[in-house]
C-alpha cells in the first residue's frame, strides 16, 4: 500500500510541474513533441521493469519497487 501511496502522491508533485515546463517549452516542433519523443524510451523500458521480478525481499523490494514506480511516474507525466 505504501509502494502505491508514494507513487501517487509523487505522482500529483510532478503532474504540475512537467506542465508548466512543457507548457514553457518553445520549439521548432511544437511545445510537446519534443516531451513526448524523449520521454518514449525511459517510458517504454521503465513500464517494463514494472513487471520484472526483482531478486529483493522485505524492505528491499518495497524500496526498489517504489523507486521504479517514482520514475515510471515521472516519465509518464
Amino acid at each position: 500500500g505504501w509502494v502505491l501511496l508514494v507513487g501517487k502522491v509523487w505522482d500529483g508533485v510532478i503532474d504540475p510541474l512537467a506542465g508548466r515546463l512543457i507548457d514553457r517549452t518553445r520549439s521548432s516542433w511544437g511545445a510537446r513533441r519534443p516531451w513526448l519523443l524523449g520521454a518514449s524510451v525511459p517510458f517504454a523500458v521503465l513500464f517494463a521493469a514494472l513487471w520484472w521480478p526483482l531478486p529483493l525481499t522485505g524492505w528491499t523490494l518495497a524500496l526498489a519497487t517504489t523507486a521504479v514506480l517514482v520514475a515510471y511516474n515521472t516519465a509518464y507525466s
